[in-house]
């Protein structure tokens, strides 16, 4: 009678699926982008923007204002407020994020920047193509819901670039954090499995080493 043993679980092979499940997830984010997010802190609202952005190949005129926003017409503002690059109807998009109308922000800080209504897209004058943007605005005491804004996601295209801006209102997962979430479910999923099979291996050699007569044991 033979007895194989079972081979140790690889678990390399969920590991190299979940380096490819995070590269997928990952991978629109490796393009220029900038990342809006308005949340909810204590009794104020505030919202801060990030990224970077290639220019379009079109030549904006000068504009200029403070920060701001108004829901209906899918506008939002962050920074310190100034002249600005307008971009003209350059986005395509989700539209309006809520019923809201024009909300001057209390304060903001930063770089000036932000989408308009009609797809717009501001960027501080002077701006150079890939460099670090970085702004935020405040509301005081207010709600998501007082600005009129709708919690979720929306993500606006630059047409000739295809570089995006995310608006993430409440709390709305970024896809980094649905990669790590992954990794970390295959790699739980590898170890169980791997202690599984390492101990089955265990209980057959326990097995074979009781039995008479010939008894080989495989690796494969």
């Amino acid at each position: 009678m033979r007895f194989h043993l079972l081979k140790p679980f690889s678990s390399w092979r969920f590991f190299t699926v979940a380096v490819f499940l995070s590269a997928a997830l990952l991978g629109p984010a490796a393009r220029a982008a900038i990342i809006i997010n308005i949340s909810q802190s204590g009794s104020d609202v505030v919202a801060t923007g990030t990224g970077s952005i290639l220019l379009p190949s079109v030549s904006p005129p000068i504009g200029g204002g403070n920060a701001a926003v108004i829901a209906s017409i899918d506008t939002i503002l962050v920074g310190h407020g100034g002249a600005t690059n307008q971009y003209n109807g350059i986005l395509t998009g989700p539209g309006a994020f809520g019923p809201g109308g024009p909300v001057p922000a209390t304060s903001g800080s930063g770089d000036f920047f932000g989408i308009a209504e009609t797809g717009d897209l501001l960027l501080p004058s002077g701006y150079v193509s890939g460099n670090p943007l970085s702004g935020s605005a405040t509301w005081t005491n207010a709600t998501l819901a007082s600005l009129g804004l709708i919690e979720g996601q929306y993500i606006f295209t630059v047409q000739d670039t295809l570089d995006t801006i995310t608006l993430n209102i409440g709390a709305v997962p970024e896809p980094s954090s649905l990669a790590l979430l992954g990794l970390g479910a295959l790699g739980l999923f590898a170890l169980r499995r791997s202690h599984s099979r390492l101990a089955q291996t265990g209980i057959n050699k326990e097995i074979c080493q009781k039995k008479r007569g010939p008894c080989r044991m495989a690796l494969s």
